[in-house]
Order: C-alpha cells, then sequence, then structure tokens
C-alpha cells in the first residue's frame, strides 16, 4: 500500500476546496430545503448588512461626549420644574418625573454620615467589575467612601481590584445554571450564590481559607476598606472565623448555630493589605457574601450572573437579599439584563411576554428594598448572523422597546443602551471600530468600549443628581 505523502494531502484539500467554491457559485441564494433544514451559503458580497446607513463612530461619540442633559429651570409660583431635553444618553423616566430617585439622592446628600449602598446586577457584560467599577469610582469621588462593596466568597471571575485566592476544599453554588442536586433550598443570598466548604470528616473540624488582596489596578479607593462584614446562614454546628492581615490576627470568633441568615461584623484600625479568612467548622456554613467597605460615602458593588436573564430572582429566597438590603441601607439597585433573552426570542408578542416576566423581577425587588431606587440598563446591539449578513437580532428592538415601556410603567428609571449605541445595527461599527468597541462575537464589548459606556452612564446618574440638586437648592420656601 502506498504511503500518503504531503504531497496528496495538498492535492486533496485543493479539490475540496475547488468542490466547495463550485457549489457556492452556483447553488441557489436562496438555498436548498431538506425537510425542515435549509442549506445556504454566505454570499461573497455580504458580511455586514449591506442595506444598512454605516454609523459614523467619530461623529456618533462626538455627539454623545458633547450632549448635555439639558436643563432649564422656571419658578411657577413655589415650585420649579424641571424641562429636560430629549438626550440619547439621559435616564428617562414616566413623565419625565424622576421623583423615585430623590429618595436616592437625599442618601448621598447625607453619605458623609451613613454609608449609601448601589447594587449593580447584571450579566456577563459587566463580569470582571467591568461598567461598575467606573460607576463606583465617579460617585465615591464625588460623594466619599471606599472599598469594593460586596464580594462573592467564591467567584467565577474575579474582579480587576480585588485578587482572590482559597483553599481547595471550596465549591460554589448558584441559584441559576446547572444545579447537581446537592442543594436542597432556595436561600442563596444578595448576590445569588454561595460558597461552602467540604467536610470530609464529621467528627473533626475542618480548615478552609479564604484570602483577599488589592491589585495594582484600578483607583485607590476601590481597594482600601476598614469595615468588614460577611452574610451566612446554615451554621449547624459550632463554628469559627479568625482574620488575619498577613500574619497577624486582627479578629476572632465564633458563628453561632442556626439556619438563618445571620452576619459578622468586623472594623479594622489599619485597612488589611492582605485579608486571610480561617473558618474551622465540622459542618460549612453556607458563605452568600463578604461587604468591604467603610461606615460612610458609596459602597457600589458588582454582581455579575453569566449567562443569566435576570428572570432568577423570583426563584429564590427574597428574604436572604432583603436581610442584606436593609443592613447595607440599599438605595439603589441596579439591573443590566437582556441580552441573554434576545437570541431566543420569537417575536413581537414574546418580547412583550419576556417583559412582563421581568416586571415579576422588579416588583419582588421593590419588595424587598422599599427604599431603594430601580435603575434598568436595557440590553445593548447585538449581531448575529442572517443569511451570512451580520445584523441586529431580529427582535431586539421589540424587546428594548418592550422592557422600557415596562420599566417606565414601573417608575423606575430607564436607561436605553441600544440607543446609546446608535441603534439597530450599531454593534457592527462598534465592531470595526479601531481601536474595537466591541468583540469579534459581536456581543460583549471591548474593555475600551465598556469603559466608554460606564462613563456615560455615570454622567447620566451624576446629572440627574445635579439637575435635582439645583431645584432643591431654587425651591422657594
Amino acid at each position: 500500500m502506498k504511503s500518503i505523502t504531503p504531497y496528496h494531502s495538498l492535492l486533496l484539500l485543493v479539490v475540496i476546496g475547488l468542490a466547495s467554491l463550485f457549489m457556492q457559485l452556483t447553488w441557489p441564494k436562496e438555498g436548498i430545503g431538506f425537510g425542515t433544514w435549509k442549506l445556504q451559503f454566505a454570499q461573497f458580497d455580504k458580511g455586514i448588512d449591506s442595506t444598512q446607513i454605516k454609523l459614523d463612530m467619530q461623529s456618533h461619540m462626538a455627539r454623545l461626549d458633547s450632549i448635555a442633559l439639558a436643563d432649564s429651570l422656571r419658578s411657577l409660583h413655589d415650585s420649579v420644574h424641571v424641562e429636560r431635553s430629549n438626550s440619547l444618553t439621559s435616564l428617562q423616566f414616566k413623565d419625565g418625573n424622576s421623583h423615585s430617585f430623590h429618595r436616592f439622592f437625599e442618601a448621598l446628600d447625607s453619605a458623609q454620615f451613613k454609608n449609601v449602598d448601589v447594587l449593580h446586577y447584571g450579566d456577563s457584560q459587566i463580569e470582571c467589575d467591568r461598567i461598575t467599577q467606573i460607576l463606583r469610582t465617579q460617585l465615591q469621588q464625588k460623594f466619599g467612601g471606599y472599598g469594593p462593596g460586596l464580594i462573592a466568597p467564591v467567584p467565577l471571575v474575579a474582579t480587576s481590584h480585588i485578587l482572590q485566592d482559597k483553599s481547595a476544599n471550596w465549591q460554589r453554588c448558584t441559584a441559576y445554571g446547572y444545579q447537581d442536586g446537592s442543594v436542597n433550598h432556595k436561600n442563596f443570598g444578595v448576590m445569588c450564590s454561595f460558597g461552602k466548604f467540604d467536610c470530609p470528616h464529621p467528627t473533626d473540624s475542618t480548615e478552609a481559607t479564604l484570602e483577599f488582596m488589592p491589585t495594582r489596578f484600578g483607583d485607590a479607593r476601590n481597594k482600601t476598606f476598614h469595615q468588614f462584614r460577611m452574610y451566612y446562614r446554615n451554621t449547624v454546628s459550632k463554628s469559627s472565623l479568625s482574620m488575619y492581615d498577613g500574619a497577624k490576627l486582627i479578629w476572632s470568633g465564633d458563628l453561632p448555630v442556626s439556619n438563618q441568615v445571620q452576619h459578622v461584623d468586623a472594623s479594622f484600625d489599619e485597612a488589611p493589605s492582605q485579608l486571610k479568612l480561617v473558618f474551622k467548622a465540622l459542618n460549612s456554613p453556607e458563605v452568600h457574601a463578604i461587604q468591604l467597605e467603610e461606615q460612610t460615602g458609596v459602597t457600589v458593588s458588582n454582581i455579575s450572573l453569566r449567562g443569566n436573564d435576570g428572570m432568577l430572582f423570583t426563584r429564590t429566597d427574597l428574604n436572604a437579599m432583603g436581610y442584606a438590603y436593609q443592613r447595607e441601607n440599599t438605595r439603589l439597585i441596579i439591573l443590566q439584563f437582556g441580552g441573554n433573552s434576545v437570541p431566543y426570542i420569537k417575536s413581537a408578542e414574546h418580547a412583550k411576554s419576556c417583559a412582563a416576566n421581568m416586571a415579576n423581577q422588579i416588583n419582588a425587588l421593590k419588595k424587598q428594598a422599599p427604599e431603594a431606587a430601580i435603575l434598568f440598563v436595557g440590553p445593548s446591539d447585538m449581531s448575529t448572523s442572517i443569511d451570512g449578513v451580520y445584523q441586529s437580532f431580529p427582535y431586539l428592538q421589540s424587546y428594548n422597546q418592550a422592557l422600557k415601556e415596562m420599566v417606565l410603567g414601573l417608575d423606575c428609571a430607564y436607561w436605553d443602551m441600544y440607543e446609546v449605541m446608535g441603534g439597530r445595527n450599531s454593534m457592527v461599527s462598534w465592531v470595526q471600530n479601531q481601536p474595537p468597541y466591541a468583540g469579534p462575537d459581536y456581543i460583549h464589548f471591548t474593555p475600551l468600549g465598556a469603559r466608554k459606556i460606564a462613563d456615560l452612564l455615570s454622567k447620566a446618574i451624576l446629572e440627574e443628581y445635579r439637575i435635582w440638586k439645583q431645584v432643591k437648592e431654587t425651591q422657594v420656601p
């Protein structure tokens, strides 16, 4: 038998390539059906939507940067009303009335006396503290505050400003995604996940460790903290916790036996540079979250839920979330979801149904955090290949509109990221921009693109605060 040489392999590849080229050139453009399947070839003259008007990214970005969330003040007897311009980058409210945010703004004005907590829930667009970090930095620079906020004991992806390490016996359990049957309850806590460690010896205590170390990246405020709080539950046997800064013991105590959600607080005279937690227990407690902050100022927590569509809250025990909201003085909840629903929406009616389900989530959170304002950040533009053409998902615009109408109807704020990007098919331009603002999957932002979005979102929130503050100071007593 003759051996196959590199020449034969090359010849085979050339023949296959020519055959494929011939089929592509002669195959009907509309494709050929095989039962419920249809086979089509991409066309050479396509790759992006040739019918779209390409977004001039330089002009669009310059426009976004220069848009003033213009307001004018006019006195009508004993009140002052705000007239807002129709700006792409502004927060949107029902009838233009931002009263649902006034308690949040009042809390910001008092942040020098009491810490104000902001929670940013979202999908993979906010992973690694993207978008949240910019918002945290800008709020802390203006209103004070230190620390990264809530940290998951066993994160899927670590944040950019805190390095985390753990002993090998920890495992992560989530309220979403694959469930292996090891958790028989719905009590996952404020971050929708918890960590626990394996205890193989029921008569001997097991030791487990968690470590937190600031990185050299990001704002120094994000990495400095003097206050520690840990949320946990299910301490079915005696457990102890010791804290070290490097090798120095800085706190120790027992965790009371209880199946209810609890918390433990600690204060440090000096901000730890290498915080190490050492647990000892016969049975692992379920550690929901660790809060690193100050007593005053603003804390902004990043809670990224990769792959989630935002419909998980009503599937969990919300009381554990409410327990944390009340103790953290939570005054703003940001929900950034929608992208993971978009590929599966098949009609405009389906889009409305998904938006109605999201309304259930918002109402559930409102009950647990009645003092908190809610801001919904809508989905970005996302592209998929349709007949070989990269273009927006068919019902993305319908879903965005349905979400906006629903959110405003619940007296919450909406930030239209889809329109901020430029609307339909804008993702293609964000990908093709130099440097790219979005990645080759036509879904996720690059770090530069995420920073651009974060800057615009932060400015929108701070502008609403400025308008409220100006109105407050101008009102006639």
